[in-house]
């Protein structure tokens, strides 16, 4: 089971840091699953979710537990993408050691949506995902995917054929045996089906 195990007011107006944390057997998995972001969003702001730290394995009573064996990192991340509105964002940061092959994959130039983390995002809902640092004068944090949720269908659409396409440019330039070329065509194979739905 996953549990907001935190949350509270922080120092910038309607923000709220949050902790999720996993829990078998009654006891708490170690270190947290997340630690986090809030923003309602304000004047011209709309709200978002960044996850700080992310950590897809976590340790339970001794053994490591992986969110992907049983899919919950797939769950956990449809889950956020779900409190937020059409037209607000999720960010995750990726510098850590948890997404060391991610981070160097996106320094290289690998497609944002090729990544693992990319492609959680994408399954939730956020067609269009980016790679970069956010200037914000000393609170941007570390760099991070940032993904989009729509606005509505259309844009859904056009956001999903442009990265779509920045993924099979990637496929037709990738070396055969670039490691990233896997997760590629994953995420182009996912989208292609959600392309091609009436």
């Amino acid at each position: 089971m996953l549990r907001l195990s935190e949350l509270k007011r922080t120092p910038r107006s309607g923000w709220r840091s949050f902790t999720l944390t996993l829990e078998r057997n009654g006891k708490a998995c170690r270190p947290p699953v997340a630690r986090g972001l809030y923003s309602a969003g304000g004047r011209w702001v709309s709200p978002w979710i960044e996850l700080v730290d992310y950590r897809p394995q976590v340790e339970c009573g001794g053994r490591r537990a992986a969110l992907a064996e049983a899919g919950a990192d797939r769950a956990l991340f449809r889950l956020l993408a779900g409190l937020l509105p059409p037209g607000a964002h999720m960010m995750v940061g990726c510098e850590g050691r948890a997404h060391r092959d991610d981070y160097l994959a996106l320094c290289r130039g690998v497609p944002p949506a090729a990544t693992a983390l990319g492609r959680l995002l994408l399954d939730a809902g956020l067609p269009r995902v980016k790679f970069f640092a956010l200037p914000e004068g000393g609170w941007e944090g570390q760099k991070k995917l940032w993904a989009e949720k729509p606005p509505d269908d259309v844009t859904a659409r056009v956001w999903a054929e442009e990265t779509a396409r920045q993924l099979r440019a990637f496929l037709d330039r990738a070396a055969a045996e670039d490691p990233a070329r896997a997760g590629a065509a994953a995420a182009a194979e996912s989208l292609e089906a959600v392309l091609s739905a009436p």
